[in-house]
Formats: structure tokens, C-alpha cells, sequence
């Protein structure tokens, strides 16, 4: 069974390392790394069926929620565990930035058309996911497909005022994944600073996952941190 994935460690510590590479290069676990994050005086009541007291991700739920950023079923229920597509992730997105997204006539992307529910929230939330062009030079949203872990750091990054962060990222502070060369080149300076910032941390089995689809449960939670770090939440 797939090892519970935690989504919060306690990073204070790197923020008083040395800059020395050779410091960081050695700094490959965090004090707390691989413990649930709770440290958010935040009283929660429990709104959906499946999603009790109990449940690790039972607060940051019960906020988005209340805040508007996420909404459950007409059946009582939140489905925690449903992947998140990556038009999904956009509406989240613009719920989560109060941009109100408008009607559109023509889309920026060849798999997106103006008659599709979430054109509107690409349109206006497109810069906040990483964006591929393919081989044969068409500039596809990929809308149906799942949001990778690494797709809503860069997304959160962008949207706390945390870019210019980037230019300045230590990849070392990566060494304490395994897994870290699966992180697609181009995102790893915004994982690095998500990391940084609390928004995220892997799995307790020593890995990112970045690559791996992201539950509404985990979306739920990394919305939950970033509301309570830095500004803008």
C-alpha cells in the first residue's frame, strides 16, 4: 500500500544554513521531515461524510471550504482522494486568487475551445501551470489530464509573489529527495522555493513524488499552507 504522503515539514532550519554548498550538499533531512504539519490554530467542524475529524487533511479541508476555494457534493461528500485535473486546478487557482475569470471568444490553446466550462479559467489562470509545447510545435493545456505535484508548486510560487525567489533557488536543497531528477528541469527552482516556504515536502518514504497526480485532499492542504504563509492569502 502506497506509504501516506505528507504534505508539510518543518524547514526553519535551512533558512540558517551557511550559503556553502558544501554545507547544503550534506543537509539532506530537515528536523520534522516526514512529520504531519498541525501547527495552525485553526478549529474545524466536520462538514463531509467521508472526511472525518480523524482524517489527516480534516482542517485544511474544512477551510478551503469555508473560504470558498473548494466546494464538496450535493451527496454530503468531498471525495479526498479524486485526482485533480489540470483545468480543475486552474478554477481552484482562481477561486483561491478572487480573479473573476471572463467569457471568452477564442482560447490560447489547441485542445481548449470557448465552449469548454473551464476555457474561462485557463484564460485567466494559464500563466500559474507549466505549459509544454509539443514536438510537432502545437501548445496543447492538457486540460483533462492530472495535476502533478510539481504543477501546483509552481502555480502557488507564481501566485504568493514568491517568482523572483526563483532566480536565486539553491537546487541543493533538493538532496533530501531521492527522487529529485524526476522534477522536470524548468520547475525545480519553484520547487525549491515551495519547499522553502512550507508549502510543500514528500512523502515519508524520502521522495517528492513530483510527478505524481495531486488528490483534492492534497491540494486542499498545500492551499491551506500557503494561506497562512508570506502574504497574499
Amino acid at each position: 500500500m502506497k506509504l501516506k504522503k505528507i504534505l508539510a515539514i518543518s524547514l526553519a532550519s535551512v533558512s540558517m544554513l551557511v550559503s556553502s554548498t558544501s554545507v547544503l550538499a550534506e543537509h539532506t533531512t530537515l528536523d520534522g521531515y516526514g512529520q504531519e504539519w498541525d501547527d495552525y490554530s485553526y478549529t474545524a467542524n466536520q462538514k463531509f461524510k467521508d472526511v472525518p475529524p480523524s482524517h489527516w487533511a480534516f482542517k485544511a479541508i474544512d477551510r478551503v471550504v469555508n473560504k470558498g476555494w473548494f466546494s464538496g457534493y450535493a451527496d454530503g461528500t468531498f471525495h479526498p482522494n479524486d485526482v485533480i485535473t489540470r483545468a480543475e486546478a486552474v478554477t481552484v487557482f482562481m477561486n483561491f486568487t478572487g480573479v473573476q475569470p471572463q467569457n471568452v471568444t477564442e482560447t490560447s490553446f489547441t485542445d481548449v475551445s470557448p465552449s469548454d466550462w473551464y476555457a474561462p479559467y485557463i484564460e485567466a489562470g494559464k500563466d500559474y501551470l507549466p505549459l509544454r509545447t509539443t514536438y510537432m510545435g502545437t501548445n496543447p493545456f492538457l486540460p483533462n489530464q492530472p495535476v502533478t505535484r510539481e504543477d501546483v508548486c509552481y502555480g502557488l510560487v507564481k501566485i504568493k509573489g514568491y517568482e523572483s525567489d526563483t532566480q536565486y533557488a539553491n537546487r541543493f536543497v533538493l538532496n533530501m529527495f531521492s527522487d529529485q531528477n524526476s522534477i522536470s528541469d524548468d520547475v525545480k527552482p519553484y520547487v525549491v522555493v515551495a519547499v522553502e516556504k512550507k508549502l510543500i515536502s514528500g512523502y515519508d518514504d524520502g521522495t517528492l513524488g513530483a510527478q505524481d497526480p495531486l488528490t483534492r485532499a492534497e491540494f486542499a492542504t498545500m492551499l491551506y499552507r500557503a494561506s497562512y504563509v508570506g502574504t497574499n492569502g
